[in-house]
């Protein structure tokens, strides 16, 4: 069991006796280590495999440790074992939670057929909320109220909470998030759903609420395991510490310096002070990687090291020194990225493949220009964050179908699909319905029902509206003990679904093979289960993630965020668009947690390459009709020299000779052009638009960027430009379409 460790892991695998704080280093084999003491309890210790909980983030991560379980068990091919899925518990924070709560939530007063609301159906339920009740338009978006929900629903701060705090700083749009959270809150129990978050929060409330309960859920867990310990949050730790009290037998593993989700809530402190909350921690070092060079290690390592806060630790590999890390600096990026893709074709025409080859950037947005470029050389690649599967309208149809067959109180569900098909129920309608569920406090379904038994809805609304519910019960009915892959089916053919499409939406080929995926994804989830059941797949595709699809052996270029690429690893590694202010982020600038949390962030980058890192960067960028200029990032300094050879295409760009290239190559080209608008006023600002309105040093407002101040003024009749230094970095713009004026006193 121990013969294939090294002597760090074989130590952190025998102890079982006391706390342990695994701090493995990137590439350090943590996974090995997991596996191989959940078989060593079970096989050596005698631990049943239902006595070992073992957490982890992804379902990626969960379903590789559960594999290599089963494989040194001798299980992989025995569903109906013992040690199968549904016994052993190595799984993610939320799946546990959900399974958990899918036995016990009655307790609290949820029914336990619930829906799981993924970041969409959250932020749809606000807009609702908002519309219905007919609150004041908020200062921020959307995603802002529900991320601000997120944040207090992990800190246990109640809506009251949350509006007192918007009271005690005089803060408007916090007053408001806590009204809409409270309202939120109000719906989520009405339709039975959950969110993400509330999947841990009510478990830990089930738990503080019944200690039965507790007691039951500790005893059944003797030995507790969590991966991916850096990236705990405030309540994910609280759940650790409740489940966790009185035992030792509990092993925490993690890296410190891989910590890249404060904005989550995601917390660095929970790692680095575990020995305060659980005495007798006996720490193990993981410093031995096994999956990149020295000079990989070494520059990530260079980097990192100057961070203040962090456990102390110093990867080594026995792969021999191999490539320096290569840096290029581009004159613009079309630049950067044509000798980006150029590499990649010549890493392709090496090892004769795409496989491996992985391009990572700091914001979604810097995708666009990568994908131009590989599609114009006929490079297969796979965008990973982008439009998730499972949020593509076609699928979101049918699961809503699915989700209604298991919990009919799910008012986002019923609003989506009770006029797809169309079935001539409008807008008035579904108005009224919603008018009286607010005054007689309904959720929407039974306000439906109300309507319908009062005639307060007209024919032939009304008639129509009887005939969708005489459908969905006689449907429900139907549905008996067929298995989801035969419901998914009949559910297709019953709503005519496939013509539904082909006559109200374009794209029919490609929304047809989704709606296929869909289905043989059904029924790839039946083959892995003992008992598949609807409401346990629909819990599941709930909790997938969009790097769960990665499939390391196929052959294409892989594209993502550097977040998205945390836990993966690729023979090729390319960063791009390394300008200060992009990586590091602008809004980390001047904070130095900020600028802390973005270098561990770029040493993730690094650290996933095995063979290959390069690095690259452009003076100028042009986003949107603006020319920004960007700085080399602070980050390609501090590797030390002796790990990194530079080349740069440029060292100084002229402002001149750049307004007149802007003018001749891009702003000249019509058919690139907005319509000029004519000078107008910006509530009670006047639009700059002639380059004699403005003088070098004075101080002028945009919309987007704030104040900036006037460095230089390029005066070109029509294509006059100024170029203007704002908080978050330089920009050159074109005063015709700027929209510029002057900052309010």
């Amino acid at each position: 069991m121990t013969d294939t460790l090294n002597p760090k892991q074989k130590e952190a695998l025998i102890e079982i006796d006391r706390p342990v704080l695994i701090l493995a280093g990137a590439g350090s084999g943590k996974t090995r280590v997991i596996t191989h003491k959940i078989a060593y309890l079970i096989k050596e210790k005698g631990y049943a495999p239902w006595n070992i909980l073992a957490v982890t983030f992804t379902n990626k991560a969960a379903r590789e440790m559960r594999e290599r379980v089963f494989s040194f068990l001798g299980t992989e091919q025995d569903r109906n074992h013992p040690y199968s899925p549904q016994n052993l518990w190595v799984t993610t924070f939320h799946s546990a939670c959900g399974r958990i709560l899918r036995r016990e939530i009655s307790k609290i007063g949820f029914k336990t057929n619930f829906t799981i609301y993924d970041s969409d159906d959250s932020k749809k339920l606000v807009k609702e909320i908002i519309k219905i009740n007919k609150l004041p338009a908020p200062s921020e978006n959307v995603y802002h109220i529900t991320s601000y929900i997120s944040k207090a629903k992990n800190l246990f701060e109640s809506p009251d909470h949350v509006i007192q705090t918007g009271i005690d700083e005089d803060n408007q749009f916090v007053q408001q998030v806590g009204q809409i959270y409270k309202l939120y809150e109000k719906k989520l129990f009405e339709n039975n759903a959950l969110d993400f978050d509330d999947l841990i929060l009510k478990t830990i409330v089930l738990f503080e609420k019944e200690k039965e309960t507790l007691a039951y859920y500790r005893d059944l867990f003797r030995y507790i395991m969590v991966d991916e310990f850096q990236d705990t949050n405030h309540s994910q730790y609280r759940l650790i510490k409740l489940l966790a009290e009185g035992k030792a037998q509990i092993s925490v593993v993690g890296d410190d310096d891989q910590s890249i989700y404060s904005w989550r809530g995601a917390d660095i402190s929970n790692i680095i002070d575990f020995g305060n909350d659980f005495k007798d921690c006996h720490v193990v070092k993981l410093e031995q990687n096994y999956r990149s060079t020295n000079h990989i290690l070494n520059a990530a390592h260079s980097v990192v090291q100057r961070n203040e806060r962090r456990l102390k630790k110093e990867l080594w590999s026995e792969k021999g020194p191999g490539e320096k890390l290569k840096y290029f600096g581009a004159k613009d990026d079309r630049s950067e990225v044509e000798r980006v893709v150029s590499e990649v074709i010549n890493i392709y025409e090496t090892e004769n493949g795409f496989k491996g080859i992985a391009l990572f950037y700091r914001m979604n947005y810097q995708s666009r220009i990568l994908e131009e470029y590989l599609r114009r050389e006929s490079i297969p690649y796979r965008i990973f964050g982008g439009i998730k599967f499972y949020e593509r309208m076609e699928v979101k149809d049918i699961l809503a179908y699915l989700i209604l067959m298991v919990n009919e109180r799910d008012t986002l569900a019923f609003k989506r699909v009770i006029n797809v098909p169309k079935r001539g129920i409008g807008a008035t309608t579904l108005q009224k319905i919603d008018t009286i569920a607010l005054e007689l406090g309904l959720p929407f379904q039974e306000a439906a029902i109300y309507c319908i038994d009062n005639k307060m809805i007209r024919n032939p609304a009304r008639d129509k509206l009887i005939a969708f519910f005489d459908w969905l019960n006689n449907f429900k009915k139907d549905k008996g003990e067929m298995s989801v892959s035969v419901l998914f089916e009949k559910l297709i053919e019953e709503i005519d679904y496939l013509n539904y499409l082909k006559q109200n939406h374009d794209n029919y080929d490609d929304r047809l093979e989704n709606v296929k995926e869909l289905g043989r994804g059904i029924v790839q989830y039946e083959k892995e289960q003992i008992q598949p059941t609807l409401d346990h797949y629909l819990m599941e595709i709930a909790l997938r993630s969009d790097i769960d699809g990665l499939n390391e052996s196929d052959d294409y270029v892989s594209l993502m965020t550097v977040h998205n690429s945390k836990g993966l690893e690729f023979k090729n590694v390319f960063i791009v668009g390394l300008g200060e202010g992009i990586f590091p982020h602008y809004r980390s600038l001047d904070s130095h947690d900020g600028i802390e949390e973005e270098r561990r962030l770029f040493y993730v980058a690094v650290t996933r390459a095995k063979d290959f890192c390069h690095l690259s960067s452009s003076g100028r960028q042009m986003n949107f009709g603006q020319l920004k200029y960007y700085k080399m990032s602070r980050f390609i300094s501090e590797i030390h020299p002796d790990f990194i050879t530079k080349e740069e295409e440029i060292e100084s760009i002229d402002i001149e000779e750049e307004a007149e290239e802007l003018y001749e190559s891009f702003y000249n080209k019509q058919k690139e052009l907005q319509k000029p608008s004519k000078a107008k006023t910006d509530g009670k600002k006047k639009v700059i638009t002639k380059a004699n309105q403005i003088a070098v040093g004075e101080t002028l407002y945009h919309k987007d960027f704030g104040d900036g101040e006037v460095l230089k003024v390029n005066s070109k009749g029509e294509m006059s430009t100024v170029l203007l230094q704002f908080p978050d970095g330089n920009r050159l713009l074109i005063l015709k379409y700027a929209q510029l004026s002057k900052p309010s006193k």
